[in-house]
């Protein structure tokens, strides 16, 4: 049986360490549409950022709010870095508390030297948007003794008992 144990602490370390996450949407004409966000997470594993109201990603979500996240370290070497999966549904967030929450949420993402760089991030023609995830996977892989890629391959993890993890190891 797996050690899903290891797989909670990649997870942790990958949210910690990582501020970007790749986005991706479908528009009303079916054509997908990828971007690259600054995104926060919650204790609950939800995904907030800030986009402009006109963007493609901001326009398809209104038309059709299912989304697809990747959270990844680009650095990492060839075969050895760890992504994070998650199929999601997306929505513009209007109720002002949860708005605030959001956007605290990111200050928290945001070095003070750079918020003061960033000219008021908040104050701008951008909408803050919240991902639920609905499924989370985690990617692994099969090596040979000589270190040869025998397969790549998705782990599904329950988000229920990784939100349990990290509520117990803060």
């Amino acid at each position: 049986m797996h050690d899903y144990l290891d797989d909670y602490k990649t997870i942790l370390n990958i949210i910690m360490t990582v501020p970007y996450a790749v986005i991706a949407t479908t528009g009303k004409n079916g054509n997908p549409w990828n971007t690259p966000v600054h995104v926060a997470i919650d204790d609950q594993f939800n995904f907030y950022w800030a986009s402009t109201k006109n963007s493609v990603h901001s326009l398809n979500i209104q038309d059709n709010t299912n989304v697809f996240i990747v959270v990844f370290d680009s650095s990492d070497s060839l075969y050895e870095g760890k992504g994070l999966y998650i199929q999601g549904i997306a929505r513009e967030i209007t109720d002002n508390d949860e708005l605030e929450f959001s956007k605290e949420c990111m200050r928290k993402t945001i070095s003070p030297e750079k918020l003061v760089r960033s000219s008021k991030p908040f104050i701008s023609k951008r909408k803050m948007f919240i991902a639920e995830p609905t499924q989370l996977w985690i990617n692994d892989a099969v090596f040979t003794e000589e270190g040869r890629l025998v397969e790549d391959f998705r782990r599904q993890i329950d988000i229920k008992k990784l939100v349990d993890y990290k509520k117990q190891n803060p």
